[in-house]
């Protein structure tokens, strides 16, 4: 008889443990004073910028906004927002010391935003 493979139950609960009950999504923007600065307050607090289960990182990065006025050649006159934004989404949310950690770098849902979750 070949050797069967024995899981612990106990992984099982594990994994149930991980995958979030409510299936929405909580979306964040953020932006701080460079990119360095941001992902490292990230990652000190455990997300990942690669995505996973739980989380997936956009990072944005510069943001340039049409003015309304044109140049002599016609073309938009750009301006450039304060900061290097980025979004985050997560299953599950921040948890409060996710959230006291980030607090300086979340940003209100922008009314235009460059990127939008596909």
């Amino acid at each position: 008889m070949a050797d069967e493979l024995f899981i612990d139950p106990s992984y099982y609960e594990y994994l149930n443990s991980l995958t979030p009950v409510d299936s929405s999504f909580r979306d964040y923007w953020l932006r701080a004073e460079s990119q360095e600065i941001l992902e490292n307050a990230l990652t000190s607090v455990g997300i990942f910028l690669s995505p996973t289960i739980h989380s997936s990182y956009d990072p944005v990065g510069v943001i340039e906004r049409e003015t309304g006025e044109f140049d002599n050649d016609g073309k938009p006159v750009l301006t450039t927002l304060s900061g290097w934004h980025a979004n985050l989404r997560m299953t599950c949310g921040l948890s409060e010391h996710q959230k006291s950690v980030l607090d300086p770098f979340l940003i209100p849902k922008p009314n235009n935003p460059s990127r939008i979750w596909g």
